[in-house]
């Protein structure tokens, strides 16, 4: 039997709580300088540049604490393997006041002695619940990197492999020195991630040991523009300790930005970089250059980190992924220097039924015809053939119509429509702000309304200049027509346009209420009421929108927040531009009453089962019921009292945020697969891994990123579930129903993150925000599947 092996490991904190370790307090002297008189929680100069300056300097802190009890001279300010000598800390010190206080209004700060005390954390941190966050990670990165680690991933990397210690929040890395296989290819960096999490339901600290790679940019060009708008990217410059004799050197975190004339320093970087830390740095155009030269440096290592969200070039051969057999490896390495870490028990397999065939899908009620608008010159034809070749439909002899496999049966006409007037910048330079609501106008004003069911698949080029991108004003204006609408990039150079073609089709008919065959055997004895949160830019600021939706006797329905009417997917997703209730943050306490008094409409109007489904990132200021603490199995989150006398109400919270670990599957002696399936832990917790769409199978199971660095190499997402409120026997069947509900998406072969309701949301959020694609991702990199752009059709 199948077995889920989760990389996290119980029972750190007592193993390294006998740790010794040096720390000292904030001065007195220098809070009475620094904090605000009315407010002494807060201090008048932001400490990012200090902490970052000292972290990267003294390589002995383990962390540094600048809340507001370290303030307050309650908890320790610096945690240290050894005192920092007292001169070398002033003058840092010293030297980071200078650059913040450009205007001279703080005095220097009081040259007293350094108090240091010493004693096991345990001593240090007795009493504190949350400092474990923050020394147990903190540790096991300082630990693993004290020596260079042997790594059997390959026979051409004999040689120890040096790991640096990198620091983020409360989030510690170590990442390898830069490493390829032979001068042919290019470089790159495996990486450690430590995190101190807890779960639901047992609520006990947990060390999350996560396995991944960095990439660098390494093509050099002499072009200007490489990166991308409203974006940053990381880089690690390598130092040696200006203080101390050592030869292992320490990387400082810092982010460069497109300019006028090319790649500069960000800000709040810029302000790190003086002599006392990194001397002399060449001009970053140079290092643009000839990257490779820099990443080799025998003085000074610059490595700049690749993704393709931020570069606007492709910047290295590398591509995104860590090999199963490396992080077994890895993992191997890391169990050899912890021999006393426990980890957790492998969670046993949950027996699903699941028919994974897409064709023929279920037509929602009441469609009998659908026409399908190509915006574009040249792709109708191709789109024909791709609708044929893909089983999707059958032509008939009437021209251009065509039958589509579904049931009930439904007949689709393609019409061919030019892009003239539809798809063309926006005039940023003339309306500035108003320019997509001018091109919004202009569509709606000369585009016929179309009364029957319409879909439109568009024709776009890639846009880096957000100001003239118009497909949210196309998005809008055609909704406002009566049509849905897809964009695809141009097919020329492309292998995969007949899997964008297919994939762009299927994404207009999940939007229009198109689902798997499935769809007709889901058959839940209740009522399913499901919450989303969508996050959305608007002007300068940020708002949000809660959604419920509703699956009762087969029919799904969505209901916004602030409307009084359910509708059905593309009801809601063609009129949301309308939509005038919206939360801020600060207005969380609105988001409860909304769910509550839906709750109970439904609850007191039936005896069947409710079953309540929630996201884990609403227990983040929106619901706080739903944090690890108050999660239970056999009773119900009380986020209200009416709502705990109902003994039909099931909740269930899904977690597919980074403090779910990652995990191996254990089948037939090894981990060297990627299997799929339901898993329940000793806890009673789930975990839902679905299998790999058919576009990630290319790739063998034994290939490694050391071997095959242009080979993409992915492993499926696990997600965690929590029935609350149940016995053992329906927990089952309530994870089993939601592992359902996650294959159920038509646009995604084999799984999606969320259940099917919950997932299309995402379809509703295009029509009313700005795509996030401009958002940059984390530089963190691992092997995951990360969910598709729900703006384009693309394919792995």
């Amino acid at each position: 039997m199948k077995q889920l092996q989760l990389l996290a490991f119980k029972d750190v904190v007592s193993v390294l709580e006998k740790e010794n370790v040096f720390y000292t307090y904030w001065p007195e002297d220098w809070i009475n300088l620094l904090r605000k008189p009315a407010e002494p929680w807060k201090l008048k100069k932001k400490l990012e540049g200090l902490t970052e300056r000292l972290f990267v300097i003294f390589s002995d802190i383990l962390f540094i604490q600048n809340d507001a009890q370290a303030l307050m001279g309650n908890r320790p300010w610096i945690v240290t393997k050894r005192p920092l000598h007292q001169e070398q800390f002033e003058y840092v010190c010293k030297a980071w006041l200078k650059v913040l206080d450009e205007n001279n209004e703080t005095p220097m700060l009081v040259d007293n002695e350094m108090e240091w005390h010493n004693g096991s954390v345990k001593d240090v941190f007795e009493g504190d619940n949350h400092a474990h966050f923050k020394w147990v990670p903190a540790i096991v990165a300082d630990k693993i990197c004290e020596e260079p680690l042997h790594l059997s991933v390959s026979p051409e990397i004999a040689s120890d492999v040096t790991f640096y210690r990198i620091q983020s929040g409360k989030v510690f890395e170590a990442i390898s020195e830069p490493i390829r296989k032979n001068n042919r290819q290019d470089y790159f960096s495996y990486v450690y991630r430590f995190e101190a999490i807890t779960r639901g339901v047992e609520n006990k600290p947990l060390l999350k040991v996560s396995f991944g790679i960095r990439r660098y940019y390494q093509k050099g060009t002499k072009l200007v523009n490489l990166i991308r708008n409203r974006q940053n990217v990381t880089v690690y410059v390598s130092i040696p300790n200006p203080f101390i004799n050592e030869e292992k050197r320490t990387f400082a975190k810092l982010k460069i930005e497109q300019g006028k004339s090319g790649v500069i320093w960000e800000q709040n970087s810029f302000k790190l970089l003086d002599d006392l830390i990194l001397g002399d740095l060449p001009e970053l155009n140079e290092v643009m250059k000839d990257p490779k030269l820099y990443i080799e440096g025998a003085d000074k290592q610059i490595l700049c980190v690749y993704n393709e969200s931020t570069f606007s070039i492709v910047g290295t051969k590398v591509q995104r992924g860590i090999g199963l057999p490396e992080k077994e490896e890895l993992l191997n390495v890391f169990m050899n220097r912890f021999p006393n870490f426990e980890i957790t028990s492998p969670g046993k397999e949950v027996k699903t039924s699941f028919n994974d065939h897409v064709l023929p899908l279920y037509a929602p009620s009441g469609i009998e015809e659908l026409k399908l608008e190509i915006c574009s010159h040249h792709m109708a034809e191709k789109v024909k053939e791709v609708l044929v070749k893909k089983d999707l439909a059958v032509k008939t002899e009437e021209d251009n119509c065509f039958v589509l496999n579904t049931e009930p049966a439904v007949s689709l006409k393609i019409v061919e429509k030019s892009p003239e007037g539809i798809v063309q910048d926006l005039d940023y330079d003339q309306y500035k702000e108003k320019a997509a609501a001018r091109h919004i106008q202009t569509l709606v004003r000369n585009i016929e309304r179309c009364e029957q069911n319409t879909l439109s698949l568009i024709e776009i080029d890639a846009y880096e200049n957000k100001k003239i991108d118009p497909k949210h004003a196309i998005r809008e204006g055609l909704a406002r027509t009566g049509r849905i609408t897809q964009f695809i990039h141009p097919l020329e150079y492309d292998a995969a346009g007949e899997e964008r073609i297919f994939k762009a089709i299927l994404d207009l008919l999940a939007d229009k209420g198109f689902r798997k065959r499935n769809w007709n055997k889901f058959h839940y004895k209740g009522i399913i009421l499901s919450l989303s949160l969508m996050r959305i830019k608007r002007g300068r600021g940020t708002e949000f929108l809660p959604v419920l939706t509703k699956i009762q006797e087969g029919k799904l329905e969505y209901k916004l927040y602030g409307d009084n009417e359910w509708r059905s997917l593309d009801g809601s997703i063609l009129n949301v531009y309308n939509h005038k209730h919206f939360l801020q943050y600060k207005e969380n306490e609105k988001l409860k009453p909304f769910i509550v008094n839906e709750l109970l409409h439904i609850l007191n109007r039936t005896e069947e089962q409710v079953c309540f489904i929630a996201e884990a990132n609403l227990r983040y200021g929106w619901i706080p019921e739903l944090v690890n603490p108050k999660m239970k199995l056999e009773e119900i989150t009380q986020f209200d009292n009416m709502l705990a006398t109902f003994p039909n109400l099931r909740v269930i919270r899904i977690n597919q945020t980074s403090d779910v670990p990652q995990y191996f599957i254990h089948e037939k002696d090894s981990y060297i697969n990627k299997k799929s399936g339901l898993y329940r832990d000793e806890t009673g917790i789930y975990y839902s891994v679905g299998l790999r769409p058919s576009t990630m199978k290319g790739v063998a199971n034994t290939a490694k990123k050391i071997d095959a660095p242009t080979k993409m190499i992915f492993q499926q997402r696990a997600v965690e579930i929590i029935v609350s409120g149940a016995e053992e026997n329906e927990r089952d069947e309530l994870a089993c129903m939601v592992d359902y509900l996650r294959r159920m998406v038509v646009t995604f072969e084999k799984h999606t993150q969320l259940p099917l309701p919950m997932h299309m949301v995402r379809s509703i959020k295009k029509y009313i925000a700005q795509d996030d694609v401009y958002i940059q991702q984390d530089d963190w990199e691992d092997d995951i599947i990360l969910e598709e752009d729900g703006q384009l059709a693309v394919v792995f």
